[in-house]
């Protein structure tokens, strides 16, 4: 019993590891099209002859202000939501939301992966980021993946992956604040833009080191 337990405690660091890609592996075995099934109602995607759209990933705040903004600048776009219910809602409104996983290569394929020129990862599952990253990748070499995240260390994995930028939520915030702080006491617009696009140019570096140059 003792020797079950250590050698089971010993195993779970790599098991939990290896989870992910055994799941995905088991999916696309027993249930290649599990969530294809048209059991929530959505947009139809074989209505139109979608070519050069966006493809969103996630329909919360920064899903629903972008969407909201495509369609009022005519850009084709098609939002993927994982939550049955706000794909219900969304459709009810007009919305173009289709209900499915993005980590499932069938998924992507229904939405036009390999035509689309722009997709953008509003979700906050880390792992399920990365696979839909480098899944996309995969099926499309040349789109241009946009990928919002939670914190600056998750930046160079997510670029060895394939993404194109990276916008950790941390870093924006940080950016949202001093620009406050230096408007709140009347520095002029170019200054605090001018503030920004160095702390940009450095490509993060400045919040990631103890001692910004």
């Amino acid at each position: 019993f003792l020797g079950a337990s250590i050698l089971s405690m010993m195993a779970t660091p790599f098991l939990i590891k290896a989870a992910p890609r055994l799941g995905y592996a088991l999916q696309s075995v027993f249930a290649p099209a599990s969530l294809l099934e048209p059991t929530v109602p959505g947009f139809d995607v074989q209505e139109i002859d979608l070519r050069g759209h966006v493809i969103i990933v996630g329909y919360g705040l920064n899903g629903r202000n972008l969407a909201k903004v495509l369609r009022k600048t005519g850009v084709p776009y098609l939002v993927l939501e994982l939550n049955a219910e706000a794909v219900r809602e969304a459709s009810t409104q007009g919305e173009r939301i289709v209900y499915g996983d993005a980590t499932r290569k069938e998924v992507l394929h229904h939405i036009r992966i390999e035509h689309a020129r722009i997709l953008v990862l509003a979700i906050s599952d880390p792992m399920a980021s990365r696979h839909t990253v480098w899944l996309a990748r995969q099926l499309n070499p040349g789109i241009h993946i946009i990928v919002r995240t939670r914190y600056v260390a998750e930046i160079p994995d997510l670029h060895k992956l394939g993404a194109n930028e990276v916008i950790p939520e941390e870093f924006e915030t940080s950016i949202e604040i001093f620009s406050r702080v230096l408007r709140e006491y009347g520095i002029a617009r170019h200054v605090i833009q001018r503030q920004v696009a160095e702390i940009r140019s450095e490509g993060y570096e400045m919040l990631r080191v103890p001692s910004p140059p």
